[in-house]
């Protein structure tokens, strides 16, 4: 269906949450026989869509739209749903789609004045393309790349397609790939912006648009959460990590204030201590920077706050140092959702924590006194392995890599 501008485009949709009667399904069982992960995926017959593609925040971020012209039909998840009304140009009454007022479950196109030159007919090559969610901060977001994008490309190399990202990999993510040994999952990614026919600046945004033969494709959590710890590789041999004579690293966020969730490091580091602390800045270090910095100190372990810096340690084979992660108030017998992003990589950190009956959210500033983080210091440098959760005082433990903890909910970022 040849378009020679988005006004042609049908004025109404019909919401779908998933691939629902867009084309045939087939779950599909992956690796069963036992050579790697098994788990299964959900993947469509191959079909045509028009991909419109929102570039905002200068560019940082970018929301996407699969279109199915031929059953007008929409993909939206729960939370596009919940925020179309942030999607507009230059006027923030006219925003891209909003739904109609008597039939929530339809979606009305509201720029019918929106000129996009000639759309040309679909992409011959078969791309497999991501449900929700869609890389809308997987290269962009450090974490969002490891927890959503590494386990679809492994899919896709299994599959032997190519996966459509939204924008080309970044310099860190490439050597975030080559950390893990994974190279060769680069010649698996192909940017939607190179093959985008048109596109239009809206004011605050740029809206890009392009067809696409595609096979949509959705993942069972517990399967990406089981690649990602595959990845994780053995526990960690601390007998190397007590027998090294470096500092211990501190990995700092101190120079982006927005992001801090740590909020008295300057305590650990000015504490008197038998251990040297040595603070090391990941973004400025970048990826192979940080793991050359930390070869060259030898250093004995890490600590750091919750945070994206974590997945290079966890996924960097040749690094045996543990990890002391720290996090503000949770909940051990019903853990909060982003701990689960962790899990896969259990074995390979401790984790600090001031004990509640709440979970507090991810962003959530925290202090720790320096003692506490000396007593993680040395219980990880012991050689010890417990078994079971480590009380500092009265709220403040220990959760070892070994101790037993309540069900976490399932693995990735919740998009529902």
């Amino acid at each position: 269906m040849p378009l020679q501008n988005l006004a042609d485009l049908p004025s109404i949709w019909r919401q779908v949450p998933d691939f629902t009667a867009q084309a045939a399904i087939q779950r599909i069982q992956l690796n069963a026989d036992g050579s790697s992960p098994a788990g299964w995926i959900a993947l469509s017959a191959p079909l045509d869509v028009l991909l419109l593609q929102w570039v905002w925040f200068g560019g940082q971020e970018d929301k996407h739209w699969l279109l199915h012209l031929p059953t007008r039909s929409i993909w939206l998840c729960a939370r596009d749903r919940r925020e179309l009304f942030n999607f507009y140009g230059d006027v923030a009454t006219r925003p891209l789609f909003r739904p109609l007022a008597d039939q929530p479950s339809l979606i009305e196109f509201a720029n019918p004045s929106l000129c996009i030159h000639q759309v040309s007919s679909a992409q011959e090559r078969t791309l497999l393309v991501p449900m929700r969610p869609f890389n809308e901060y997987s290269t962009t977001h450090f974490g969002h790349f490891v927890v959503e994008l590494m386990p679809l490309l492994l899919v896709a190399r299994h599959l032997q397609m190519t996966l459509l990202l939204s924008r080309s990999l970044p310099v860190w993510a490439q050597e975030l790939l080559h950390l893990a040994g994974l190279s060769v999952l680069i010649e698996r990614c192909r940017s939607f912006k190179a093959l985008a026919e048109s596109s239009s600046a809206l004011g605050r945004c740029d809206l890009r648009a392009g067809h696409l033969r595609a096979q949509l494709v959705k993942l069972q959590p517990a399967l990406a959460a089981a690649l990602m710890a595959d990845l994780a590789g053995d526990p960690l041999d601390h007998a190397v990590a007590a027998g090294r004579r470096g500092p211990v690293a501190v990995l700092s966020r101190s120079h982006l204030p927005r992001h801090r969730r740590w909020m008295n490091e300057e305590h650990l580091l000015r504490h008197q201590s038998s251990y040297r602390y040595v603070r090391l800045k990941p973004e400025e270090l970048g990826v192979l920077g940080l793991r050359d910095r930390l070869q060259s100190l030898d250093a004995q372990a890490v600590v750091m706050a919750i945070g994206s810096a974590a997945y290079q340690l966890f996924l960097d084979a040749l690094n045996q140092r543990p990890v002391i992660l720290l996090c503000g108030c949770m909940n051990p017998d019903a853990p909060s959702k982003w701990l689960s992003t962790y899990l896969p990589f259990r074995k390979r950190f401790w984790l600090l924590f001031q004990r509640s009956a709440s979970n507090a959210e991810w962003n959530t500033p925290f202090q720790h006194s320096p003692v506490h983080i000396e007593q993680a210091v040395a219980m990880v440098l012991s050689g010890r392995r417990p078994r079971q959760l480590l009380r500092c005082d009265h709220n403040t433990w220990i959760l070892p890599p070994d101790a037993s903890m309540g069900a976490a909910p399932s693995f990735g970022v919740d998009f529902g």
